[in-house]
């Protein structure tokens, strides 16, 4: 007789004929999967924290930079792009093994750091138990699990509370960041140290030299005193202050080349220090960039493992399994049938 089981009348004929197997396979399931989740399966604790981002990460751009055409409000919470970011944060190697070497996970865990595949291990265990999800308002979920509801909480909650991870990662990028500013700055400012002296020696040059120090005052001064002699009839005189006048002709371009180069080496040296000053800042005083809306507490239930859940899953699999293979036998016992 065929049963087909892709029919409620036939699955139920099919499973009132092989009712024995069926039920002694469902009933083993039920046993075994019961005494595993009852045994085996470890049991685990949930502990949650929500923030939300803010518009910026940076103090200098926030507050200390006038007529700043990017400058945000440290009150605002952010957008879609500064979630990202701050998901990015949250899911990086830095925060991973800041977390795994802060709470000595590999001993949590039971890996033996020389496993040679100690790494895989404990990034399989670090990305079940720790969760991070952005829901639609606009703020990230923290989940933690763990045996000791006490320690899932202190992790999740390590995140956001200071020291946190997330602080700890911004400031390891912001130190290479600001450092590698700081190193170019002053590069820079010992270029333009060397050049602001030449400048200057050059000036000191005309000035002892020929005299220039104020050459439009002077060369005013002189025309004056010409014009005198002159009209006193001194013409040797005249003569004599039109060399001095000829010296200073030949010589102010030069002059105000050098006083110019040395007055915009000057705004270009303070430009620079306003940066390094700016760069210190961010590197010294850092700059929380996310709201707290949850912190995380210790949870007062278990969530790990849904015992129901994994008996009902072995008796539904089970079941089905059974029926697939008896299907099975039976048509590969046809098809046997018919050759012969």
């Amino acid at each position: 007789m065929d049963y087909s089981i892709f029919s409620i009348s036939g699955l139920l004929r099919f499973c009132i004929r092989f009712k024995l197997i069926i039920i002694t396979n469902s009933i083993l399931a039920i046993i075994i999967s019961s005494i595993v989740a009852l045994y085996f399966l470890p049991v685990k604790y949930k502990s949650t924290a929500v923030i939300s981002p803010t518009t910026t990460s940076s103090i200098t751009q926030a507050l200390l930079i006038e007529d700043n055409p990017y400058k945000k409000d440290i009150f605002e919470f952010g957008e879609d792009e500064t979630i990202e970011q701050l998901m990015q944060v949250l899911t990086s190697d830095i925060a991973r093994d800041l977390v795994v070497e802060y709470f000595n996970l590999y001993e949590t865990y039971e890996i033996s750091k020389d496993d040679p595949y100690a790494k895989t291990w404990i990034n399989l265990e670090y990305q079940e138990n720790f969760i991070f999800k952005k829901n639609n308002l606009g703020s990230i979920k923290i989940t933690v699990f763990d045996e000791n509801p006490l320690k899932a909480s202190e992790m999740a909650n390590s995140f956001i509370s200071g020291p946190s991870i997330i602080d700890s990662v911004y400031n390891k990028v912001r130190y290479n960041r600001a450092k590698d500013n700081i190193s170019i700055c002053e590069f820079r400012q010992e270029m333009l140290k060397q050049k602001i002296t030449n400048v200057n020696d050059s000036l000191n040059n005309l000035r002892q030299e020929y005299g220039i120090v104020y050459p439009e005052r002077q060369i005013e001064r002189l025309t004056e005193q010409k014009a005198i002699a002159l009209r006193m009839n001194n013409i040797a005189g005249a003569n004599k202050i039109q060399k001095e006048l000829d010296i200073y002709n030949k010589h102010v371009t030069k002059h105000d080349f050098y006083k110019v180069k040395s007055l915009e080496i000057q705004e270009e040296l303070h430009r620079i220090e306003d940066v390094v000053d700016l760069a210190l800042i961010e590197l010294n005083y850092p700059f929380q960039n996310f709201f707290i809306i949850d912190r995380a507490f210790p949870a007062e239930k278990k969530s790990k493992p849904i015992r129901w859940l994994i008996v009902f899953s072995s008796f539904i699999s089970t079941f089905f399994f059974t029926v697939i293979i008896i299907q099975s036998y039976l048509l590969i016992n046809k098809i046997k049938n018919a050759d012969k």
